[in-house]
């Protein structure tokens, strides 16, 4: 089964061909100025092609053409014909009170999308153009509307109604309707699957937190309230939306500096949020991230009030749900920047506690035992010891292996726990045949494994391109300073690692990467520069770090290409990502 799924906007539409069975999408792009001047970027995500063409689209019915005649292209298409496809799905951001979950769409479902259009001026039209464009390209195919507003229909009353007078609720319908219903919905339901059912997940709040964020809070899968109202602008700060606001605010601004409520509201809702907080340094988080790292008081203040505010909202709808079971976290700054904070901390944080107690164990055993082993001498051959320790929980290697006996051994002999006859005219040997021992598994192993993947050498200053026509990346270095530019048409994977090595790796030549890309990095002791094309955007997925620094320079471009999904297992080093 094919189907296609449509998001109208006002000047552009997203699309995309999948199979609802599998999950796997043949297609997706984007039409974009239409109205100006026109055009469409098509991609293939198995094969990884990527069209880009200037068409005339002076409306949505053209753009709908422009995607029609794409997916059948006998060069870039993925489908032979239109009656390939089974059925088209439509966001639809408005329905007003009269939906409360999808429909077929019909002339019906139509006249109350265009009486929802004073309710959403912007974004209603769009959808009705978008569902009117592929009727007159695919006659009798089924068409299905998602509202974003429907699942926050199970709202009580007490939630819904705005305390105005009664006509303006029963003749206009001024009243909460909330937004992004359909994150809501489907993490909500998810959030109940993984728990185990609604028993166990009774009351639960999700946060939407990305460029438009919004909170919910759920009980036994429904819907309780929401923090966006009539329109998006309402509820936490976000990346232009001012949030909740007083609306003598308002007033002040159109009286004193005579403007119009329609100048105000395009001011709320384009030119406040984080990006006024900040003082115009960015609407993105991550660019506020990096911003604030630097002693910029502005940015600072933008991230501590959006925090702040999204807290109040989950301990407000923790009380009226009268408990939480689950907060589940969702959108771009909801999976992205959290898990980074959050996670960084409890997972680098325990191995260096381990080593805290560890230095501090040791500190007292020497001063209690009354032994006489210096300070550095506990630092170096703990860390040493432990450094081995933390690798090897990751991954099984004799370097890892050499790192602790080396460690050990001196540390046991500093205290006269040892006195074994072989000394330091031993041990190195002992540690570099392990060493070398290491090296050769990883080496061969490696081939057997992956005999598509390129290689860097060990030390030296290694900048010959490196191809991985198949894809699949693996370079490592060992003492050295290396440079590797790679060059590929399509990423698909990647393993990196570095140890007491400065490695640089420069994916600019990757004409193209694979959606959620997974890159594993590995740094033990070195120092690691991933350069990436600003096309691309890296989501730090997974982590582990002891007494290591994870840093970012620049911010991906607003609308990227693909994900590198990274996993990084850093040891003693560093990792820099640098946007180019």
């Amino acid at each position: 089964m094919n189907i296609l799924v449509i998001n109208a906007g006002s000047s552009s539409l997203k699309y995309q061909l999948m199979n609802p069975d599998t999950g796997d999408i043949a297609a997706k792009g984007l039409c974009e100025r239409i109205g100006l001047d026109g055009r469409l970027t098509h991609k293939v995500p198995a094969s990884g092609k990527k069209v880009e063409k200037d068409i005339p689209m002076p409306t949505h019915k053209e753009a709908i053409e422009a995607v029609m005649a794409i997916l059948v292209d006998p060069v870039d298409g993925v489908i032979k014909s239109v009656d390939e496809i089974d059925a088209v799905g439509h966001r639809v951001l408005h329905g007003g009170d009269k939906f409360v979950e999808s429909c077929i769409i019909d002339e019906a479902c139509k006249q109350a999308i265009r009486d929802c259009i004073p309710l959403g001026p912007l974004h209603n039209p769009a959808n009705l153009m978008g569902i009117e464009a592929c009727e007159k390209a695919m006659p009798g195919k089924p068409q299905v509307a998602v509202f974003d507003t429907a699942f926050h229909m199970t709202m009580p009353p007490k939630a819904y109604r705005y305390a105005i007078p009664t006509k303006y609720y029963t003749e206009d319908h001024l009243r909460r309707y909330g937004f992004h219903g359909t994150s809501h919905r489907f993490v909500s339901k998810r959030c109940i699957e993984l728990m185990g059912g609604v028993e166990n997940a009774h009351r639960v709040i999700v946060c939407h937190l990305g460029n438009g964020s919004s909170l919910s809070a759920v009980k036994d899968g429904k819907c309780q309230d929401t923090s966006m109202g009539l329109s998006p602008l309402a509820g936490v700060p976000m990346g232009t939306r001012a949030g909740d606001i007083d609306t003598c605010v308002a007033q002040f601004i159109m009286n004193k500096y005579n403007m119009s409520a329609d100048d105000c509201l395009t001011m709320l809702n384009k030119k406040s949020g984080v990006l006024a907080l900040s003082d115009g340094v960015s609407s993105d988080f991550r660019d506020l991230d990096a911003a604030a790292e630097k002693g910029n008081e502005a940015a600072q203040l933008a991230l501590d009030k959006f925090a702040y505010e999204v807290r109040k909202y989950i301990g407000a709808y923790a009380a009226a749900l009268g408990g939480v079971d689950c907060i589940v976290f969702t959108a771009g700054v909801g999976e992205h920047i959290l898990d980074y904070t959050i996670g960084s901390a409890a997972r680098s944080g325990l191995w260096f506690a381990i080593y805290v107690l560890a230095i501090g164990a040791l500190f007292l055993v020497n001063a209690l035992g009354k032994f006489d082993v210096s300070v550095w001498t506990i630092l170096w051959t703990s860390a040493l010891l432990l450094g081995g320790l933390s690798m090897l929980t990751h991954r099984f290697s004799c370097f890892s292996i050499g790192l602790m006996l080396v460690g050990g051994y001196s540390l046991l002999t500093a205290f006269g726990f040892l006195s074994i006859g072989f000394r330091w005219s031993v041990l190195i040997p002992v540690f570099l045949l392990l060493w070398g021992v290491s090296l050769l598994v990883d080496y061969f192993c490696g081939r057997r494994r992956k005999q598509h993947h390129v290689r860097a050498s060990y030390g030296g200053k290694f900048t010959q391109d490196t191809r991985c026509d198949n894809g699949h990346l693996s370079c490592e270095l060992s003492f050295g300073s290396c440079r590797v530019p790679v060059v590929t048409p399509l990423l698909r994977s990647g393993r990196i690692e570095t140890s007491f090595g400065d490695f640089t790796v420069d994916l600019s030549g990757c004409e193209a990467v694979q959606d959620n890309c997974p890159l594993t990095v590995e740094t033990n002791f070195g120092s690691l520069t991933l350069l990436v094309p600003d096309r691309f955007a890296v989501t730090v997925s997974g982590k582990d770090t002891t007494a290591a620094s994870l840093n970012q320079r620049g911010t991906p471009c607003e609308h990227p290409e693909a994900q590198i999904l990274l996993d990084a297992d850093l040891s003693f080093g560093s990792l820099e990502i640098k946007y180019i």
